[in-house]
């Protein structure tokens, strides 16, 4: 078994200007590639007996990384002996998310046994959400918005705001997107490129005497990028998503009091 790599070490090789002078203490490419396999490796081994929304975010997080380990079998065949530092800067970038990438990924392996079915797909979703954006920041890559998962995945109305942050990648393209809830208008309290915090409309706990599913969806605004000319001729373009993105959340009724009086309605 490969021993995992220093990641302070391979990024002072990478961002250091001294970087080249401990170029003989990095690990190679082929160390780097060899060791993020390891690491799909034993998360695919800790997926027995998950559930199946579980599973299916670690089989997301498989095809993100999947991604990761083509382009640097393609984009580096031939180079697997050299160190970080005689790479180009794209190269060097996609080595270093490499790095860090098997390092989430060890980290959600090890949360699949010792964290709640929520907390460890949050783990996974962050580490494919970090996959996502080190294959699609590449030159020539269209970047295409996507929702992860939730937090939290279940709401309860108990005097508070009802409010969820929603994570995945390139959210925050082009102008605020109309956001609604079963057809009702939601507030976008603040938008990044990896989050979006929402307020939900109070007028969806009308009623609630059982937890129910309700759809948040939006259309977004996507990165078109081609590249002419093998890619010395860049262009890019921001364009309507093909298709509105949905996300889902299981609302409950409060404790205590009925909904109608935590809601005010």
């Amino acid at each position: 078994m490969r021993r995992p790599l220093s990641l302070s070490l391979l990024l002072f090789v990478l961002v250091s200007p001294n970087g080249a002078a401990a170029a003989g203490d990095a690990p190679t490419i082929g160390a780097v590639h060899g060791n993020l396999l390891d690491s799909l490796a034993r998360l695919r081994a800790a997926t027995g007996g998950l559930p199946p929304a579980t599973r299916t975010a670690v089989a997301r997080l498989e095809v993100s990384a999947g991604a990761v380990v083509a382009e640097i079998e393609t984009r580096l065949a031939g180079q697997f002996e050299r160190r970080p530092d005689r790479l180009d800067a794209t190269e060097r970038q996609l080595v270093a998310d490499a790095v860090v990438l098997a390092e989430r990924i060890e980290a959600a392996t090890a949360s699949l046994a010792s964290l709640s079915g929520a907390d460890a797909r949050q783990l996974v979703g962050d580490a494919d959400i970090l996959a996502y954006d080190a294959v699609h920041a590449l030159p020539c890559h269209a970047q295409r918005p996507r929702l992860v998962y939730v937090t939290p995945e279940e709401l309860a109305l108990n005097g508070k705001p009802a409010e969820v942050r929603i994570r995945g990648n390139y959210l925050a393209f082009g102008a605020e997107p109309e956001i609604r809830v079963e057809g009702q208008p939601a507030l976008l309290l603040a938008r990044g490129a990896n989050e979006l915090h929402l307020r939900l409309p109070q007028a969806l706990f009308r009623n609630l005497e059982a937890p129910r599913p309700v759809t948040v969806r939006f259309r977004p605004t996507a990165m078109a990028r081609t590249c002419y000319l093998w890619g010395l001729l860049p262009w890019s373009s921001l364009v309507a998503a093909e298709q509105e993105l949905t996300a889902t959340v299981v609302l409950r009724p409060g404790d205590g009091e009925s909904t109608r009086e935590r809601a005010g309605l």
